[in-house]
């Protein structure tokens, strides 16, 4: 089964090229401009089709956000007409307006939304992350190259006898602007 995720990313999945084209890729990662692209268009109408199981829209809000500079974005509705009926639809997403909420069932390729076979299913759940802390940080561009202050993301991954432990580094996602 191939898994295609789109993302709110521009360029990823060149590299994939090959892979596709060879139908060995197991799990597809495109941007909504790549995945509107007509050489993948119509490898979703020949063998892949069948191959595919799932299609997640990652940060689906944006579909209604970005609507006006990005309006690739919007258009993933289509993949719905090429691939099989059985092919689940996920979007993903934190938070959403219920106007947003109505924009994405309506142009993003759900169907109505029910608990019958091959309707859409709404799936809430709560977005409270106890073991999850969030740390701010500033770095002055006069310490851009002094990674002395990310020593808390490290701390712990040797023990004393001086032996790495990376098993001890805590799960960490670092965003960094760099402007």
């Amino acid at each position: 089964m191939v898994t295609i995720q789109i993302v709110p990313l521009n360029r990823l999945g060149v590299e994939q090229a090959a892979e596709i084209q060879r139908l060995i890729a197991r799990h597809i990662v495109l941007g909504p401009e790549q995945a509107s692209l007509p050489d993948f268009r119509e490898l979703l109408r020949g063998p892949l089709r069948d191959r595919v199981g799932v299609v997640i829209i990652d940060e689906i809000p944006l579909t209604k956000k970005w609507l006006e500079f990005r309006p690739d974005y919007a258009k993933v509705y289509e993949l719905r007409g090429l691939l099989r009926q059985d092919t689940v639809r996920l979007g993903a997403l934190a938070t959403v307006s219920a106007e947003t909420e109505k924009f994405v069932l309506d142009h993003c390729g759900f169907r109505e939304v029910g608990d019958k076979p091959f309707q859409t299913k709404i799936i809430r759940s709560s977005v409270d992350r106890p073991d999850t802390t969030y740390i701010f940080k500033t770095i002055s561009k006069e310490h851009a190259d002094d990674f002395n202050m990310l020593y808390f993301l490290v701390d712990g991954a040797i023990n004393e006898q001086g032996e790495a432990t990376p098993r001890n580094i805590r799960k960490s996602l670092m965003f960094i602007d760099g402007r």
